[in-house]
């Protein structure tokens, strides 16, 4: 499979904006993907995630759905043969096409360079690793924007040992209802405004040296949520609770010259419980140890939109 992807330029990107957006990309990507393995499926949902192989143009050669590597084998070679028997003229994209998906706008192209980014990595906590069994070892990650008058803002205004600032409500609760979210082993939705029971997070200057502020982050978050949903992929809804209970420790260093920040590192550990549709908890519901890590993002981390970045509310 490795000697056959040489031959393919490989891609990731979401589904759900594709599947659901109406600009340009979305209906190049609505167009091969309709010629799919779930083309044309309305239930028992709609989603049109896999794996496709296209050309340039967009034209469909194959795609499957698969984590097994000899039928991803497969379909790559069958869409090598679709591409060898498909005529030049409908290899490549036309030059309205190019202009049209140009034009095209992503929460991407709000990345706040200026600003703060945090890599979000999430795992269970207290758990043995099982080699046989996926569960056990799973993780995932996510980004955590912050514009610059936003990441400013966590900075105490006097930068003498033991000023302290309380983060900025708004952008607290942006992290406990979008961030701090158990889709460790899959997808989970975002917590209401009304599942906040309580969040704080304190940044408190340590010292000062060489025109850096250093600072210490301390606080604590907890969201409970009630209602009755789906708890199994095809289930049925059931009267059903879930939360996060956390608390925050974490460090920064704040370049005073250039107003951002050299160094972040913030850990939110606890307990969480509940289960959704899609986060493989339906047999796992109880209260366990959970973690959340945010540290500052690399020049080179790839620029993915957070999870849930249509409610962050950026215009």
């Amino acid at each position: 499979m490795q000697e056959l992807l040489t031959q393919f330029v490989t891609v990731a990107d979401e589904v759900g904006r594709l599947q659901r957006g109406g600009d340009a990309e979305c209906d190049l990507f609505n167009g091969f993907c309709e010629e799919g393995h779930y083309g044309g499926r309305a239930k028992p949902t709609n989603t049109r995630q896999g794996i496709y192989a296209i050309a340039p143009s967009g034209k469909f050669l194959a795609s499957i759905n698969t984590t097994d590597a000899d039928r991803m084998a497969a379909m790559l070679q069958q869409a090598m043969q679709r591409w060898r028997e498909l005529p030049a003229a409908e290899r490549q994209l036309d030059a309205e096409q190019v202009r049209r998906l140009g034009e095209s706008k992503r929460f991407e192209d709000r990345y706040p360079q200026d600003g703060l980014v945090l890599a979000e990595y999430m795992r269970d906590l207290d758990v043995v690793g099982d080699d046989n069994d996926w569960l056990t070892r799973a993780a995932n990650e996510d980004q955590a924007w912050f514009r610059k008058e936003e990441a400013a803002s966590m900075v105490p205004a006097s930068h003498d040992v033991g000023a302290h600032v309380e983060l900025p409500s708004r952008l607290v609760d942006r992290l406990v209802l979008l961030h701090l979210v158990d889709s460790v082993r899959g997808q989970a939705p975002s917590f209401p405004k009304e599942a906040l029971v309580e969040a704080s997070l304190r940044s408190e200057v340590t010292a000062v040296a060489e025109g850096r502020v250093h600072l210490r982050l301390s606080g604590k978050s907890k969201t409970a949520q009630k209602g009755k949903w789906r708890v199994e992929d095809r289930g049925d809804e059931v009267e059903h609770g879930r939360g996060i209970d956390v608390q925050f420790e974490g460090r920064a260093v704040w370049h005073v010259a250039t107003q951002r920040f050299e160094a972040f590192a913030l850990l939110a550990t606890g307990m969480r419980h509940g289960a959704t549709q899609y986060n493989q908890r339906g047999n796992d519901a109880a209260p366990k140890a959970i973690g959340f890590a945010f540290v500052l993002a690399t020049a080179t981390h790839p620029r993915v939109a957070p999870a849930f970045w249509w409610e962050y509310g950026w215009r």
